[in-house]
């Protein structure tokens, strides 16, 4: 009870047995922490099975500890555990990030749709139109965010509560907010397109457009769910750079391809449009932004 007590006030324990590490792991363990336990000899087996990762020594450690271990470090240099450490907060923060920016797009496209059919206007939004969007123009944007370098600040943070859910609270407010931008952008400038005597053929390109720039604005937003968009290195990630690229080329082929109109039934449009896609399209990059810094707060 008393090592439970101090265990977080103590650096280092010396003249310790075998006996002595796994009550350290299972005190801290106690406590909460998530236990990295390194060893080389076969007394430290034990522990190196209590803690939640075992790491063996690659060059001088037994056969013995290395089967008793989780993972080993094959030059036997810890500063190896603190890289691992950073690629793997890294790996996470990016399956975040491309969680919220695939459930963002797709709760907005469903709520698009059902808001435009319950206020009685025309179906927004074609099977083909959706489905371009989904399969094509989102997926190179996605791929660039699964690439995102790790950030400054990755290895300043507190470790995170392994029981939290993924998707966690926090992040699915974040993704239900992004996704309120864009239903109120798609829409509105669906809605305002229909009433300046355009036909249905016209506002769905619009609305198609609009949600297709909406994407790519979201996703360069997405680099960081916790960073302004403002203050990160907009070269950090040429790959999403690309991404967004290829992502816009997909949109205007459907657009500005004749055989392409046929099969999507779509329209060119005016610079008046272009202008009213390009300035909505900053809804999203607003809105990310106030949501960063409420969920900061409310952390």
């Amino acid at each position: 009870e008393d090592l439970c007590e101090h265990i977080d006030e103590v650096s280092v324990f010396a003249r310790v047995t075998a006996e002595h590490k796994v009550r350290i792991v299972e005190a801290l363990k106690a406590k909460g922490h998530i236990v990295a336990m390194t060893g080389d000899g076969v007394n430290d087996a034990p522990a190196l099975t209590a803690a939640d990762i075992g790491v063996a020594m690659g060059r001088t450690g037994t056969e013995v500890t290395k089967e008793a271990s989780d993972m080993v470090i094959a030059d036997d240099n810890f500063a190896t555990i603190v890289s691992a450490i950073e690629e793997g907060r890294r790996i996470f923060d990016n399956i975040r990030k491309g969680t919220s920016y695939l459930l963002s797009v797709s709760f907005a496209e469903l709520a698009t749709i059902f808001f435009a059919l319950a206020l009685g206007f025309p179906l927004p939004l074609l099977a083909a139109q959706i489905l371009w969007i989904n399969v094509v123009a989102e997926e190179f944007p996605a791929i660039g965010l699964a690439l995102e370098p790790s950030h400054s600040d990755i290895m300043k943070r507190k470790p995170r509560d392994p029981r939290e859910s993924m998707p966690s609270r926090t992040l699915m407010i974040y993704t239900l907010g992004i996704a309120a931008a864009i239903v109120a952008g798609t829409l509105g400038m669906y809605i305002a397109t229909l009433q300046s005597n355009a036909d249905v053929s016209y506002a769905r390109t619009v609305a198609f457009v609009g949600l297709g720039f909406f994407t790519v604005y979201n996703a360069y937003s997405s680099r960081s769910l916790q960073e302004s968009v403002f203050s990160m290195n907009p070269w950090g990630n040429k790959t999403l750079l690309l991404g967004i690229g290829l992502s816009v080329l997909a949109i205007l082929a459907v657009v500005y391809i004749p055989f392409m109109q046929f099969i999507f039934e779509t329209r060119p449009l005016t610079i008046e449009s272009w202008a009213l896609i390009l300035a909505t399209g900053l809804l999203v990059l607003l809105a990310a932004e106030i949501m960063k810094k409420l969920l900061s707060r409310w952390r």
